[in-house]
């Protein structure tokens, strides 16, 4: 991703707070003949003693996007915040073209698929408890059947 200079100061402290707050994001992988696919799928960001700590989510196991994760290929994530339009007419130098004001954060990494159900019911339960705590009736993990 292109940074221009005035924007590129890194801050890992800074980073941590925006990937926490994207909840939803764009993985995006390819085939071995260079094929991509993106999914969008809901995400937490769990603290384990690394630099930014460890994104969880899940995908649908029909998801064509699953098999593809699960072949150990660097995959790109992106964390995109809303945008907003700037136009040269508020600047004092009126000769530049308009631009987007927005963040954004790509991260690399090669995914780790769990298979183990006790720690699929795990990452659902962490997943729908920082979603569904906000709810009059909230849903639970527990109310799916048995062989879930």
């Amino acid at each position: 991703m292109y940074i221009t200079p005035p924007f590129n100061d890194i801050n890992n402290q800074e980073i941590n707070i925006f990937l926490k707050s994207c909840p939803f994001i764009t993985i995006v992988s390819s085939d071995d003949d260079g094929k991509m696919i993106a999914s969008h799928l809901s995400i937490d960001i769990i603290d384990d003693n690394s630099v930014h700590g460890k994104m969880i989510g899940y995908l649908a196991s029909d998801n064509p996007h699953s098999e593809l994760l699960s072949k150990n290929k660097e995959t790109l994530v992106i964390f995109q915040s809303d945008s907003s339009y700037i136009s040269p007419s508020w600047t004092e130098k009126r000769k530049s073209v308009p631009t987007q004001s927005f963040i954004d954060v790509h991260v690399y990494g090669i995914p780790t698929i769990i298979k183990d159900k006790k720690r699929l019911h795990e990452i659902l339960d962490i997943q729908v408890g920082s979603r569904e705590s906000k709810q009059e009736k909230p849903w639970s993990s527990n109310e799916l059947p048995s062989n879930s």
